[in-house]
């Protein structure tokens, strides 16, 4: 159970250094501020995961499903490869996130 966490943690920082990138690049203030701050929220929540909570797994899957939203509204908009590629990352997070939810249900 702990690899979600991890995973989480990797999928934060790529979230927040995606918003520093797309503000760089593209000076996009909304990717920055959304970015950084579900980014952080992600982090803070992934090294709170490692003590295997539901409600846990229940907010990164919104924050994540919240994120996947938002990276395929901005590729419809900018079609750049680079949001589609978090946009992919987001939606396999959703699934594994899903799949560690359903456990939890069946115990």
């Amino acid at each position: 159970m702990k690899t979600y966490a991890y995973l989480s943690i990797l999928y934060s920082i790529i979230v927040i250094l995606g918003g520093i990138m797309s503000f760089r690049w593209a000076d996009s203030t909304i990717s920055l501020y959304m970015e950084i701050l579900l980014g952080t929220f992600l982090f803070i929540n992934s090294i709170f995961l490692m003590k295997e909570n539901l409600y846990l797994f229940l907010i990164a899957f919104v924050v994540t499903t919240i994120l996947a939203i938002f990276y395929s509204y901005n590729f419809s908009k900018t079609h750049s490869f680079f949001q589609i590629l978090l946009a992919m990352i987001s939606f396999f997070m959703i699934g594994y996130n899903l799949l560690k939810i359903s456990r939890f249900k069946t115990k």
